[in-house]
């Protein structure tokens, strides 16, 4: 992981992003006011239930949203490149080629009567052009080669579903990673996975970004594959980030009671078999009937029942260095989950 800070264009920079569905009169926005920075190199965490608009986040910075989905307001910069309100056919020539995405499943993303090889000799000839054949094929074996694919000759030949799923999501980082883009941007990559393929796969997806100094943004809901990948981490909740900064200071000290009840319900090694995880309690707020307030304050076991969380919404503000929150009472959360081991 990378901490330092590039003095170049960030991979990509958000600003005040906003997704609706729907039109003015009958619509809600189901990602809020979301800002993020990632720089080259680094890789940075979206976490949160399923819900919270991590997906939708993603899919608006691709700009592979659809309607009734639309961004209505915000900016988003991918390296010195202003995709704000950009053509389709722009848009199209920078996915790839400045950003690439892999999908959770691949069973649906791969296109199940093309070959591999067809596959990714298309996304290479789409921004190389003047390729012959043989300089396709041999461009896709090496891709396929970096990514552990063995006997990735014989696999240019293959149809997706001739191959597991591990190998699947390997094919889908080998076509992200193939024109070396500046930011990859997964969601859910291990979701469809056995536990022991998770973790080959993301040690490919993480040797993969490092050899081509790319920024990664993973979407998850899992907090140990965040604790082991991220150099920062966004939390998200409602379609808003409700907080952000470094993986050891997010994860480590939560300055928000929705981030500690995630920490919580991880399993700890120190746990007993008899005991219970701690389960988040209630249900994600409707996106188009909000709670007044804080969002999280129906389910909030900290300070959910003060005037405060009822009549304002709490505005992401900072707490302790690049830490920031969302919650009215941050600074009274002040133990540390790795050091205390409670919440």
């Amino acid at each position: 992981m990378q901490n330092a800070q590039s003095a170049v264009a960030p991979a990509i920079a958000v600003e005040n992003m906003v997704v609706r569905i729907g039109g003015d009169e009958t619509g809600f926005d189901v990602v809020r006011d979301v800002s993020l920075v990632v720089q080259p190199g680094e890789t940075v965490c979206i976490v949160g239930e399923s819900g919270s608009g991590k997906t939708l986040t993603a899919l608006a910075l691709m700009g592979l949203h659809t309607a009734p989905v639309n961004v209505t307001r915000g900016r988003v910069t991918i390296g010195d490149v202003d995709v704000t309100g950009l053509s389709e056919r722009k848009l199209a020539g920078l996915r790839g080629d400045q950003v690439a995405m892999v999908f959770q499943d691949p069973m649906t993303s791969l296109n199940p009567v093309l070959t591999i090889g067809e596959q990714i000799r298309e996304v290479i000839a789409a921004h190389r052009k003047g390729l012959g054949r043989r300089e396709l094929d041999d461009m896709a074996e090496d891709i396929l080669k970096r990514v552990g694919i063995p006997a990735p000759r014989q696999r240019l030949s293959a149809y997706p579903h001739q191959l597991s799923g591990g190998m699947r999501q390997r094919i889908l980082i080998a076509m992200a990673v193939a024109n070396g883009p500046r930011l990859i941007i997964a969601d859910e990559p291990t979701t469809a996975l056995d536990v022991t393929i998770q973790a080959q796969v993301m040690d490919v997806m993480r040797a993969s970004v490092a050899e081509s100094g790319a920024a990664l943004l993973l979407i998850t809901h899992d907090i140990g594959l965040v604790a082991e990948t991220a150099d920062r981490v966004l939390v998200m909740y409602a379609g808003q980030i409700v907080e952000e900064g470094s993986v050891f200071d997010v994860l480590g000290q939560p300055r928000h009671p929705y981030t500690r009840a995630l920490m919580a319900s991880v399993p700890r090694p120190s746990m007993s078999p008899a005991e219970d995880l701690v389960a988040l309690g209630g249900e994600p707020p409707r996106l188009n009937n909000l709670p007044p307030g804080c969002s999280f304050r129906p389910r909030c076991t900290h300070s959910g029942g003060r005037p405060q969380c009822v009549e304002s919404e709490p505005r992401l503000r900072p707490i302790s260095g690049s830490q920031r929150s969302a919650c009215h009472f941050a600074e009274e959360l002040v133990s540390r989950i790795f050091e205390e081991g409670r919440v």
